[in-house]
Order: C-alpha cells, then sequence, then structure tokens
C-alpha cells in the first residue's frame, strides 16, 4: 500500500491523485494541522505575509539573545586560550598528538585531525595510525598528508594491516609516543579519533606544560567521558568549557583515573611512569583497561589526575570495539552555515540521531545541549552557502558510515511529531523508492522555478540557463512536477551517482530546487512525492532567515 501517490518519472502526471485510505485514516488526517497562532482574534488582523514578518524580527531577536548569552559564557574562556596558544607559541613548545582510527570511521578522523591543524600551537607532529580499514575517505588521508610538502614533519599517516599482531589500540600508543620523542615533542595527548573540539583545547595544553616536571596528567571535560553505566569519570562531565581553576579527578572522595579518550601526558610522566624498558602501556590490555592499568601504577607513585574544566572535548563515543556495540542506520540532518538560520536551533533530540552541521563553535555548543550531534564545518576562505548546499545534496561524504537514510531539513524548519517522522522512513520501503519529496507549495514547473530564480535575483541568469540548458540537451520534458527541497528523505547510499551529479549541478547554479527533478529523470531514481500540506502537518517551517544578506546575487 503506498503511503503518498505518485506517478512513475516517465509519465506526465494529469493531476493530483488522492491518497489512499490507511487504516487511520490518510495522511492529512494523521497529522493534526497546527495552531499558528494562540490567538484567532490577533491572526485575523494581520495578513499572512504581515504575520510571516513579524515572527522573522522576533526569531532575529530571539537569536540576538541566545549569542549573547552563549558568548557571555565562551567568550571569556576563548580570551584564556588564545593567551595560551601565544604563551605556548612564545615558548616553542612542541606538541606530539597520537591518534588511532579503523574501519569506517572517516568523517570522524578527518573532522579530528582538522581541529588538530586548526587550533594546535605552530610546533606540532602528528601520528595518524589506521588500524586495518577500508575506507575511501580514511585511506585518502595518507595521500592527503603523508604527499603534501606543507605537512612534511608535522603529519605521519601509518597504516597497520595486522592491528592484532601490531597490539591493537596500546600499541599504536606505545608506538606513537615513542615516534612523538624522536620528533622532540614535550607535550603528548593521547586522543580517540570520534572527537570534536575548538580553541580550548590550548588551556589543557598550557596546564601541562606549566606543570611538566610534576607528576600529574590531564584530562577535559566531555559530554561522554567514559561508559554510561560507570560512574568514575562523572567528575569530567560537561556540555561546555567552563571558567573554573583545575581539579583533581575523583570519585567518592577518591582520585580516580581519567577517561582514555583524551589524556595529555609531559614527557617527564610518561618517562617516570613507563610499564617497563620498552613500554608506556602494559601490552596485555590491547583495547581496554589500559589508561586504568597505566594509572594504578601512576598513582602509586603519588601521581594526580588533574581535569581541566576550561577545556571540552565533544566525544561521539563511537566505542566499535565492543562486543555490544550497536549502530543506527537512518539519521535526520540539518546544515547551517554562515549564521544563515541563526542561533535558534529548530531541530530537537529525537530517537532517531540527529546531526547538526555548522561552521560556528558556539552553535555548536547550543547543538550539545539540546541532545543533536554536531558536525563543524570550516567555511574559512569558502563559500558558507556552497558549503551547506553540498553537505544538503550528498549525504554519504559527510555523515558517518553506517547511516543508509537520511532525512534532510532546511535550517528554519524543526519536526512537529518524531513519532509521525519514524512513520515517514518506512515509506521508502513501503512504496520500493529510494526518495521521499514534497511538492512546490506554488509552481509545477521547473522552467517556472528558474523564470523566479531570476526575477527575484537569487542566482545569475547565465548560471540558471546553464542548467536549463543541460536540461533541453537530455530531452528532459519538465512533465514530473517541482519539488520544494527543504525536506528530503532519501536511501542516499542507493542514489550515489544522483548525489554526485546534484553537486556538479549545485556548483554550477546555487539554487539547487533547479536541478532536482531534472536529475531524478536522468539517473531514474524511484521517488513519490507528497504534498506541501502533508509535509506542514508533519514539519513546521519558521518564517524567514536570520542572515540573509547572501542569498541574492548582485
Amino acid at each position: 500500500m503506498n503511503f503518498f501517490n505518485s506517478p512513475p518519472i516517465y509519465k506526465t502526471p494529469n493531476k493530483e491523485k488522492k491518497l489512499p485510505r490507511l487504516p487511520y485514516g490518510n495522511l492529512s488526517t494523521f497529522y493534526s494541522l497546527p495552531t499558528i497562532m494562540s490567538s484567532p482574534a490577533v491572526f485575523k488582523k494581520m495578513t499572512p505575509q504581515e504575520w510571516r514578518e513579524k515572527r522573522a524580527i522576533k526569531l532575529k531577536e530571539e537569536s540576538l539573545k541566545i549569542e549573547t548569552k552563549i558568548s557571555e559564557k565562551l567568550n571569556p574562556i576563548y580570551t584564556k586560550s588564545q593567551k595560551c596558544k601565544i604563551k605556548l607559541n612564545k615558548q616553542k613548545v612542541k606538541i606530539g598528538v597520537v591518534i588511532t582510527t579503523h574501519g569506517f570511521n572517516g568523517v570522524f578522523v578527518k573532522q579530528a585531525l582538522e581541529c588538530y591543524i586548526r587550533e594546535l600551537p605552530d610546533n606540532y607532529f602528528i601520528v595518524l595510525y589506521i588500524n586495518e580499514s577500508k575506507d575511501k575517505i580514511i585511506l585518502d588521508l595518507m595521500n592527503q598528508y603523508n604527499n603534501n610538502e606543507a605537512f612534511k614533519g608535522k603529519i605521519q599517516v601509518i597504516y597497520i594491516k595486522d592491528q592484532k599482531s601490531n597490539g591493537g589500540l596500546t600499541g599504536t600508543w606505545n608506538q606513537g609516543i615513542d615516534l612523538c620523542f624522536e620528533n622532540n615533542c614535550e607535550i603528548i595527548v593521547l586522543s580517540n579519533d570520534d572527537i570534536l573540539f575548538d580553541s580550548c583545547v590550548n588551556n589543557i595544553l598550557w596546564s601541562c606544560y606549566k606543570s611538566k616536571d610534576e607528576m600529574k596528567y590531564f584530562g577535559p571535560l566531555s559530554n561522554n567521558p567514559g561508559p554510561k553505566n560507570l560512574l568514575i569519570n562523572k567528575c569530567q562531565y560537561g556540555l561546555l568549557p567552563l571558567e573554573k581553576i583545575n581539579k583533581k579527578a575523583s570519585y567518592k572522595s577518591k582520585i580516580c583515573n581519567l577517561n582514555g579518550f583524551f589524556m595529555v601526558f609531559s614527557k617527564k610522566v610518561l618517562l617516570n611512569n613507563k610499564f617497563d624498558n620498552n613500554f608506556y602501556f602494559d601490552p596485555k590490555y590491547p583495547f581496554g583497561g589500559n589508561e586504568t592499568e597505566w594509572f594504578e601504577r601512576f598513582k602509586k607513585k603519588s601521581g594526580k589526575p588533574i581535569i581541566v574544566s576550561e577545556t571540552f572535548i565533544y566525544h561521539y563515543k563511537l566505542a566499535t570495539w565492543r562486543k555490544d556495540h550497536k549502530k543506527n542506520n537512518k539519521c535526520i540532518y540539518s546544515v547551517n552555515t554562515g549564521n544563515y538560520d541563526g542561533y535558534n536551533i529548530k531541530l530537537n533530540e529525537s530517537d532517531i540521531d540527529t546531526f547538526y552541521f555548522t561552521d560556528n563553535f558556539k552553535i555548536i555548543y547550543l547543538s550539545i545541549d539540546k541532545g543533536l550531534i554536531p558536525f563543524y564545518v570550516d567555511t574559512t576562505g569558502k563559500e558558507a552557502k556552497l558549503a551547506q548546499r553540498l553537505i544538503k545534496a550528498n549525504p554519504p561524504e559527510y555523515l558517518p558510515h553506517n547511516y543508509q537514510t537520511s532525512l534532510y531539513v532546511d535550517g528554519n524548519w524543526g519536526v512537529r511529531n518524531h513519532d509521525k517522522v519514524k512513520y515517514l522512513f518506512n515509506l521508502l520501503k513501503i512504496n520500493d523508492v529510494d526518495v521521499v519529496c514534497f511538492k512546490h507549495p506554488e509552481r509545477i514547473l521547473v522552467i517556472n522555478e528558474a523564470k523566479k530564480i531570476i526575477e527575484l535575483k537569487l542566482e545569475t541568469f547565465d548560471n540558471v540557463n546553464k542548467i536549463v540548458n543541460e536540461m533541453k540537451e537530455n530531452n528532459f520534458k519538465d512533465n514530473i512536477g517541482l519539488t520544494e527541497t527543504n525536506v528530503l528523505l532519501r536511501n542516499h547510499k542507493k542514489i550515489i551517482n544522483f548525489n554526485k551529479d546534484w553537486c556538479r549541478c549545485i556548483n554550477i547554479c546555487r539554487r539547487d530546487q533547479i536541478s532536482f527533478d531534472y536529475l531524478l529523470y536522468k539517473n531514474k531514481v524511484k521517488f513519490i512525492r507528497g504534498t506541501n500540506r502533508e509535509k506542514n502537518e508533519m514539519m513546521r517551517k519558521f518564517p524567514g532567515h536570520v542572515n540573509c544578506s547572501t542569498r541574492t546575487v548582485s
């Protein structure tokens, strides 16, 4: 039974077909209409356009208030971290970082590397160990950094063919520490691959350097400092860096070990607490328990675990080495670059993993607070609008590998009812399609959309014309309707050619709606299209964008 009734892409739809009856009624009856205004009387006094304009102003005001509040918390941290970075550079302190990745963690380790390159002081050495992987993103890192003169002596990527015979995670830790010492590093960071951080990392680096001759090692605050049911690492829990003095890590009034996902050591501490003449960490613990065994030895030498509250490290907590590890295969995601949708995050935490991509770390912290999973998009020297469009168009390049199905939502849209959205995911299987999209509320033809884009100066005539000419060359009849692409459900791994083709067209013309339906036709993508009313009853649109300065072209 179809949920939406959409004609095949090669047929011309004569008119709208009514939705089939379901056990609980049609989609339009299943979703109750929202109350747009609390007072109908007030609503009647304004035209829809007046109401939208008023609401847009209110959203901008709300965004400014949120920005002011989060800035009050973070700006002092950023000021201090900048000073710490300057002092580390002045002292010419060399920072060594050991990262280990494996499997299909490509999008995570790529982001972690970018964080280190962006935020570390000038003098650093990073070694990345790949413990067996077929992930193209991970394997490409070898060429990207090993063969790049700009990173010669700074980044080394090493592939391990058999991680068990190499000693697992502990093996790469021991080998990586030796490599860092060979490269004259004074401070060593042992790092997971599934992390995200900003400039506040310099606070923990400076804290360690200041105490380099003392028996101390250092850890940050984190959203996931350890297994959920293990309370011992809760002293490291936080959702953002805090303006507080360093403290000992403790549980029930006794010092406890720091979580091993991110630990900072001085050279002296690692040498003084070696397991034996060859190893720093006990090789009998190749994957788990290695940091705990190290700490028990360290504690006997009066060593102290220190939490630096002014450093926060976001931890995705993959833990793929655990036997009970489970992965989801569907997600929701949204993109907000260039502060286009301000600080008002419209999505909320859900049973479905929900990702939020942004180029603003203050918005990253806001998304963490809302229970969303953040990803940072570096748009420095790039076009923020294009970055947003490409993530929208090609989710396999940006979402973690395990996700097969994704619901993309524009930054000014939210979800009305998550239970109903869960059912939306079932449509792909019920209808044997790879895309569920929604009709444009005002136009039916792609050519009319092209004319409107030019009229509103949303793109140049030349760029629009390139797409229109391509459609003609490929005999696109413009008879399958027009999609509004602000909400898209896709089996994104089954339409790889479509994804790449859409990115190609977006690089020509930023208005992605103009090429979407043409590319469905060209790539023979199986899809169904719901009505605008159905979409609005499932989702909620917030009128207006906060920063529209890049919306039009001159």
